[in-house]
């Protein structure tokens, strides 16, 4: 997986995402477009075709093109979901080497104190900081989905995803670090924590 400009400008702007699959007791890290996260995309067109948003027409053409045709995805056609074009699998080793290039050591200490100061005792961030922590954010998973136990987490706050999680999954909107084992994280740097950046 090549870390490239334009990969960067997808991340920045909020078109892909990253996100943390649980499955069968491995974990997947997984850039992709952030509509394709959600777990039951049926359910948003079948509302959408009720309201008469769409035609039924233009649903069946929905439906056959979402996702490469995986409209609802479950544990028997994750890895088919794994192989499609959008999806970018990545390693841990990867995802750090990523996130570190925006971390650069010198600046680490100094960063990591504003944004304490910034939660501690609501210190203004310096404005040649801001573009850093958002560059940030966007290198940080938005997605936990977690098929062994049916839990779906995000941090996409201005998203309902939760809604369109499958029968008999539990959906939240919510900082789920919990979920995310010690040997997966990629976001600290010489000791620092980053995801505080996500409490900002």
């Amino acid at each position: 997986m090549i870390f490239d400009d334009q990969l960067s400008e997808d991340l920045w702007n909020g078109e892909k995402s990253i996100g943390l699959f649980i499955h069968k007791r491995k974990f997947y890290w997984v850039i992709d477009y952030k509509y394709n996260f959600s777990l039951d995309a049926d359910k948003e067109y079948s509302a959408y075709l009720s309201k008469g948003r769409i035609t039924r027409n233009q649903y069946i053409a929905a439906c056959k093109e979402f996702r490469a045709g995986i409209l609802v995805l479950t544990e028997n056609n994750f890895q088919d979901y794994l192989n499609i074009e959008t999806t970018n699998l990545v390693s841990k080793e990867d995802l750090k080497e990523y996130f570190h290039s925006s971390v650069l050591i010198e600046n680490c200490e100094r960063l990591f104190r504003h944004v304490e100061n910034t939660l501690l005792f609501d210190d203004e961030i310096p404005s040649r900081d801001f573009k850093l922590i958002n560059e940030i954010l966007s290198k940080l998973p938005l997605f936990c989905i977690n098929f062994d136990r049916k839990i779906f987490l995000h941090r996409d706050w201005d998203r309902c995803h939760e809604s369109l999680v499958s029968d008999g999954w539990k959906g939240y909107s919510e900082d789920f670090l919990w979920c995310v084992p010690s040997s997966e994280v990629y976001w600290e740097v010489e000791g620092f924590d980053f995801w505080k950046v996500t409490r900002i």
